[in-house]
């Protein structure tokens, strides 16, 4: 392109462009970009006039890379600009010029850059809210598809935690796309985000205990907090609650995703949903090990998550991985100590402490093979069983002191072994009490027997 060309369009020079005439067609930069582009996308609104005024046909030329100049003035966020090139299709080009029968203005907002997207990806991308305002009332009736990445407007928008758009889009378009890339929805974004504009309020207690029939979880000490996101609340509401049962690829479901990040609001927002069904605290992600959002919350030390969860959902605490570990295993396994102290402290999960896995293997049997530097809150238990053995037929300790597990902590065999000491020793001292007192009375058995 001409530098006296390139310089009048950047610097929005109309009288300059008028001096090139037929030329404003013809010269291209590099990158294929018109005259018009570069006016767009320095966001000069008199020069895009000009230019369309008198070259119309350059109105959606494409660069090397697939771009209109809509499309630069969207990335750009050049409201006015935007509008001067809808403006300009609706008034200089007949619906036949663009050929799909519905309208030019339609036709230029749905053409795909070589990223496939649409002008509105461009705006929603870069957070440009007035622009994304302008093109989706434009067209409510496209579905706006993903581009290649397999990113929808709306799913970019809940990522980048623009409510405003992505109630733009769900009250605007009649039939939105969702989607984004590894099978996630605009919920897991908008999850995934953890929006906190707006306050959460704390509900009263004797409400809750209805809804959630919490009287007889008191001793857990939830105190729950409705908080909402914006976006998190419409695509619920938009989606009667149908996205939150969407797993991606891993299959996790949004709710697996607030657990995992620790996002208790969201949580509780998923959780209050799902009144009806009841569902969430039971969802698998069958690609990952069939852990629940309790497993995942487990894993990551979000001790607040775990209390709403088993709250709402009492028996889903009983729920093992397809390993067959339940919460306990996988707080040891992880180190997890806050969690681990959890479970310890309320009755209402004593049925997790001995449990065993697929392998046989009990949480202490974790523990056992574990760096943990950390062990007496589950080693000193008064409900743990400190003989038990798996399947290869260990116990802790023998896993304690074994070469396989040769990463052992001297901790953890110190207090394996002063407690399993204790344990043998309370069993034969228990053995020895029994026989003493079944002795005299076997032989006084004996003696009344013999005298009959």
């Amino acid at each position: 392109m001409h530098p006296q060309l390139y310089n009048a369009a950047a610097e929005g020079r109309v009288d300059d462009l008028l001096e090139f005439g037929d030329q404003l067609e013809l010269q291209l930069t590099p990158n294929k970009n018109t005259v018009l582009h570069i006016a767009a996308t320095f966001g000069h609104r008199r020069s895009v006039n000009c230019v369309l005024a008198n070259r119309p046909s350059l109105l959606c030329r494409e660069n090397v890379k697939g771009n209109t100049a809509l499309h630069l003035s969207a990335r750009e966020g050049h409201c006015k600009v935007v509008q001067a090139l809808i403006e300009s299709a609706r008034s200089r080009l007949p619906d036949q010029v663009l050929g799909k029968g519905i309208g030019a203005v339609r036709e230029m907002l749905r053409m795909v850059n070589g990223d496939g997207d649409t002008a509105l990806h461009e705006a929603v991308q870069y957070r440009h809210l007035d622009v994304a305002r302008v093109l989706i009332e434009e067209d409510p009736d496209f579905s706006h598809p993903p581009n290649t990445s397999q990113e929808t407007p709306l799913y970019l928008a809940a990522e980048k935690g623009l409510d405003e758009c992505v109630l733009g889009i769900l009250n605007t378009c009649r039939a939105p796309s969702y989607g984004g890339p590894g099978g996630r929805t605009a919920l897991h974004a908008a999850v995934i985000f953890d929006s906190e504009d707006a306050l959460g309020s704390i509900c009263c207690s004797k409400t809750l205990g209805h809804m959630f029939h919490l009287h007889s979880h008191e001793a857990l000490g939830v105190s729950i907090v409705l908080a909402t996101s914006r976006s998190t609340r419409e695509l619920l509401n938009w989606s009667g609650g149908r996205l939150s049962k969407v797993a991606d690829k891993h299959g996790w479901t949004p709710i697996h995703y607030a657990a995992r990040l620790g996002h208790e609001k969201r949580v509780n927002q998923i959780c209050l949903s799902d009144e009806r069904s009841k569902e969430m605290g039971y969802l698998t992600a069958d690609g990952d090990e069939k852990k629940t959002a309790l497993h995942l919350a487990a894993s990551h030390g979000h001790v607040d998550v775990m209390m709403f969860l088993v709250a709402c959902y009492p028996d889903c605490a009983e729920m093992v991985t397809s390993r067959g570990q339940n919460i306990l295993h996988i707080a040891v396994k992880d180190e997890q100590e806050e969690v681990i102290k959890f479970v310890l402290q309320h009755s209402s999960l004593s049925s997790l402490i001995n449990q065993k896995d697929n392998d046989g293997n009990t949480p202490l049997h974790l523990l056992a093979a574990s760096t943990n530097i950390f062990p007496w809150r589950l080693v000193n238990h008064p409900r743990i069983e400190k003989m038990t053995f798996n399947k290869e037929n260990l116990t802790p300790l023998d896993i304690a002191y074994s070469d396989k597990y040769g990463f052992t902590t001297d901790i953890i065999r110190k207090k394996l072994k002063k407690a399993s000491a204790r344990g043998q020793r309370d069993l034969i001292s228990r053995n020895n009490i029994a026989q003493r007192k079944e002795t005299p009375l076997s032989m006084e058995r004996k003696s009344i027997s013999k005298e009959e």
